[in-house]
């Protein structure tokens, strides 16, 4: 799950995936904007056949918190 995570972040970033820790900060350690967290969000909607609400989607911060999300989701 996460390394799948880490390969879309990386590749709508553009950045090596092994960048992209669980520890990271979308904003600050990984320079992404709001925009380009939607498209991680909408890919991994997608990815992993679940659906995100808004409220769910401003609480990310980190990368661990998508993993957390996904996981909640999918079990």
């Amino acid at each position: 799950m996460l390394e799948i995570l880490q390969k879309i972040v990386a590749d709508i970033l553009r950045l090596d995936y092994r960048e992209v820790l669980p520890e990271s900060t979308f904003f600050c350690d990984l320079g992404a904007d709001s925009l380009d967290l939607y498209q991680i969000m909408i890919r991994v909607s997608e990815q992993f056949y679940i659906t995100i609400s808004s409220e769910e989607f401003e609480k990310v911060t980190k990368v661990s918190d998508v993993v957390d999300l996904i996981q909640k989701k999918v079990n």
